[in-house]
Protein backbone atom coordinates (compact mmCIF):
# COMPACT_ATOMS: atom_id res chain seq x y z
CA UNK A 1 0.00 0.00 0.00
CA UNK A 2 2.95 2.30 0.72
CA UNK A 3 4.48 1.78 -2.55
CA UNK A 4 1.46 2.77 -4.73
CA UNK A 5 0.76 5.70 -2.46
CA UNK A 6 4.39 6.75 -3.03
CA UNK A 7 4.57 5.80 -6.91
CA UNK A 8 1.14 5.93 -8.41
CA UNK A 9 0.55 9.47 -9.57
CA UNK A 10 -2.28 10.94 -7.49
CA UNK A 11 -3.05 7.95 -5.58
CA UNK A 12 -1.76 10.13 -1.90
CA UNK A 13 -4.16 12.48 -3.19
CA UNK A 14 -7.08 10.45 -3.73
CA UNK A 15 -6.41 8.24 -0.44
CA UNK A 16 -6.72 11.31 1.86
CA UNK A 17 -9.90 12.48 -0.25
CA UNK A 18 -11.32 9.40 1.02
CA UNK A 19 -11.51 8.15 -2.75
CA UNK A 20 -8.91 5.28 -2.47
CA UNK A 21 -9.73 1.62 -1.28
CA UNK A 22 -7.81 -1.07 -0.59
CA UNK A 23 -9.49 -4.84 -0.22
CA UNK A 24 -9.27 -8.12 -1.25
CA UNK A 25 -10.83 -9.91 -4.03
CA UNK A 26 -14.48 -10.34 -2.79
CA UNK A 27 -13.77 -6.78 -1.22
CA UNK A 28 -14.01 -5.72 -4.80
CA UNK A 29 -16.86 -7.69 -5.94
CA UNK A 30 -19.00 -6.85 -3.07
CA UNK A 31 -18.09 -3.28 -4.07
CA UNK A 32 -19.34 -3.95 -7.31
CA UNK A 33 -22.40 -5.66 -7.20
CA UNK A 34 -23.37 -3.01 -4.80
CA UNK A 35 -22.67 -0.34 -6.65
CA UNK A 36 -19.98 0.95 -4.84
CA UNK A 37 -22.32 1.25 -1.91
CA UNK A 38 -20.18 -0.91 0.28
CA UNK A 39 -16.65 -2.33 0.88
CA UNK A 40 -16.53 -5.21 3.20
CA UNK A 41 -14.74 -8.18 4.04
CA UNK A 42 -14.38 -11.17 6.25
CA UNK A 43 -12.36 -11.36 8.74
CA UNK A 44 -10.45 -14.74 7.93
CA UNK A 45 -9.59 -12.88 4.11
CA UNK A 46 -8.57 -9.41 6.21
CA UNK A 47 -5.92 -11.51 8.28
CA UNK A 48 -4.36 -13.17 5.06
CA UNK A 49 -3.38 -9.30 4.35
CA UNK A 50 -1.45 -9.05 7.41
CA UNK A 51 -3.07 -5.84 8.21
CA UNK A 52 -5.41 -7.54 10.40
CA UNK A 53 -5.37 -9.44 13.45
CA UNK A 54 -7.65 -12.45 14.07
CA UNK A 55 -6.41 -12.54 18.10
CA UNK A 56 -7.19 -9.18 18.87
CA UNK A 57 -9.90 -8.31 15.97
CA UNK A 58 -8.78 -5.13 14.67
Amino acid sequence: IGWVLDNVEGARARAEAGELAFGTVESFLIWKLTGGNSHVTDVTNASRTLLYRLGLGD
